[in-house]
């Protein structure tokens, strides 16, 4: 007695898993047709256990991108993977011999019958890491399991480099991410760290310049040295309150940070820490550590710093553009969106504000309509290589009248004003 797979059922997510047992019988079959036709489909990791995949099972599932075969799997039906134009197929050598209807009609198909080189026994003979830095894939669902173990490590150097990788789906049972394993992931944009990974290696983040939001599992009790530097994009990290160390040079360089909340155990924040966090202008301080605004101590954390506080945040989002309340005075951050021409809203809950330093720096945009309640433009508020269009509410005088920070803009681009101008 077995279960066979028809179809999705509630299952609603982009990357899935098929599990090998299912009300404590074991499941050996996909069905026909059982995932044809789901379009949103991403990847999908097939555990130890499952023997058939039906005919037509996948059929114009034309978003999947990854699947692993188990090395249970003994027969593919026809058309299984008809028009997965996208899909790269791993499988393990052992399954050279498999019986597949149709695996010569699939001219279109990227199939790598290596998927042993993916994984390597670790020392305790019992789990696995996985590795494989040339892996061409943009959505990327570790696999749970492999040969019916667990996959408890991210090996060193695992995707370095990888510039294909966007977004990657890290098993509940990894334990550990190596040295440098997602180094230079350049389009990597999210990353969530299981509970039970307990730190964050050194380099191990380095230079993910497309990387804006992470999440640290609960136990994360240390970053290491350069553990993020140069992650440009990097917008919010959400680190676990375990955390005591925060290694040298390990944001350094995150100029999109905005806030920082610093964890009661923390009791080293190492060498430029945050040094280039030109956008940190709030640290929330739960931690001893005596943190100062302005200051270069203490990993550099308060040097940008507007607000050093003990209470909960004061940064809101306003369909995209952040804001940070200090008493009277209102500041916009940054905008996290992905437009070019920008509207800059009205006012924050009423009140005036000031565009800060290094808010749209380098943001690549092409126009930006300004109103009459910003009441200061910072250093480097607006500068990139390339000219904008200014476009404010009031009147020339009006606008000259705002106090502007050095560079607010880059004079030596072609830039456009016009005044009186509406939305």
């Amino acid at each position: 007695t077995y279960y066979v797979v028809n179809g999705l059922g509630k299952e609603t997510g982009e990357n899935i898993t098929v599990a090998s047992t299912y009300n404590g019988l074991p499941v050996k079959e996909i069905a026909e047709r059982a995932f044809a036709n789901t379009a949103y489909l991403q990847s999908i990791s097939i555990l130890d256990g499952v023997e058939r995949i039906g005919r037509e099972a996948f059929d114009s599932c034309i978003g999947l991108n990854y699947i692993l075969l188990p090395t249970s799997v003994n027969y593919v039906g026809e058309g299984a993977f008809t028009e997965c134009r996208g899909l790269n197929l791993y499988f393990d050598p052992s399954l050279d011999g498999l019986s597949w209807d149709d695996r010569s009609e699939y001219d279109y198909l990227h199939v790598i019958p290596n998927a042993g080189a993916l994984f390597t026994l670790n020392g305790d003979g019992v789990s696995y890491s996985f590795s494989y830095p040339s892996l061409d894939f943009r959505t990327l669902h570790i696999p749970e399991t492999y040969k019916k173990l667990p996959v408890t490590a991210i090996s060193k150097n695992a995707f370095k480099g990888n510039a294909s990788l966007i977004s990657v789906s890290i098993p509940r049972h990894v334990t550990k991410i190596g040295e440098m394993a997602f180094y230079g992931c350049i389009n990597l944009r999210e990353i969530s760290i299981p509970k039970g990974v307990t730190q964050i290696d050194k380099y191990t983040f380095y230079g993910c310049t497309s990387l804006r939001t992470v999440e640290m599992g609960n136990y994360v009790n240390s970053i290491g040295d350069f553990a993020f530097h140069s992650c440009t994009s990097l917008e919010a990290v959400k680190v676990s309150n375990e955390l005591t160390t925060i290694g040298k040079y390990a944001f350094n360089g995150c100029r999109s940070l905005i806030s920082f909340t610093v964890p009661s155990g923390v009791t080293v924040i190492d060498t430029e820490a945050f040094s280039g966090c030109i956008k940190l202008a709030e640290i929330v301080n739960l931690s001893r550590i005596p943190i100062k605004k302005e200051s270069s101590e203490n990993g550099c954390i308060g040097l940008y710093a507007l607000d050093v506080k003990t209470t909960q945040s004061s940064v809101i989002d306003i369909d995209g553009y952040v804001f940070l309340s200090v008493g009277e005075k209102n500041y916009l951050l940054s905008y996290t969106g992905d437009d070019t021409e920008l509207i800059l809203p009205d006012g924050v809950n009423g009140k005036k504000y000031q565009i800060h330093d290094y808010a749209l720096y380098v943001k690549d945009i092409s126009s930006v309509w300004m109103p009459k309640s910003v009441v200061g433009i910072g250093y480097s508020a607006f500068y990139q290589e390339f000219g904008i269009k200014i476009k404010y509410e009031g009147t020339a005088n009006e606008f000259g009248e705002i106090p502007k920070g050095r560079y607010w803009i880059n004079e030596d681009a072609y830039n456009t004003y016009s005044y009186n101008s509406n939305k």
